[in-house]
């Protein structure tokens, strides 16, 4: 379903979630996790990816970065899966794929693959 080319954008506040993410999604998609988030450098990984991973937590002040990127004045058209904390707490974006976090590797590689259909 996929190819080595998938490119996979990462976007949350805790680096270990990131870094996990990332990992799990190595082997199949070139995924890449950023923490900091520069609008600019946000903009240009997102119009040369296929997903955008929205990882849980994530402040309002990054939020609002991400949502100017994704909705501003010159929009990224990129399929989203965001992962919502289990205990509840965080409201889903306003488009896109959400997955319950934590899962196993499965269920997040089956979310992956969803979007991504979902998104041709």
């Amino acid at each position: 379903m996929t190819t080595d080319q998938t490119k996979v954008v990462i976007v949350g506040g805790d680096p270990v979630v990131g870094r996990t993410l990332e990992a799990l999604l190595q082997e199949g998609y070139g995924a890449r996790f950023l923490y900091r988030l520069a609008e600019d450098e946000l903009s240009e990984l997102l119009t040369d990816s296929q997903l955008l991973i929205i990882a849980p937590p994530l402040s309002g002040e990054r939020r609002r970065v991400l949502q100017e990127v994704m909705f501003g004045s010159a929009p990224v058209e990129i399929a989203m899966l965001e992962l919502l904390p289990a205990n509840g707490g965080e409201v889903p974006a306003q488009r896109g794929s959400v997955l319950f976090w934590p899962c196993s590797a499965e269920a997040l590689k089956r979310a992956v693959d969803a979007a991504l259909i979902i998104r041709k």
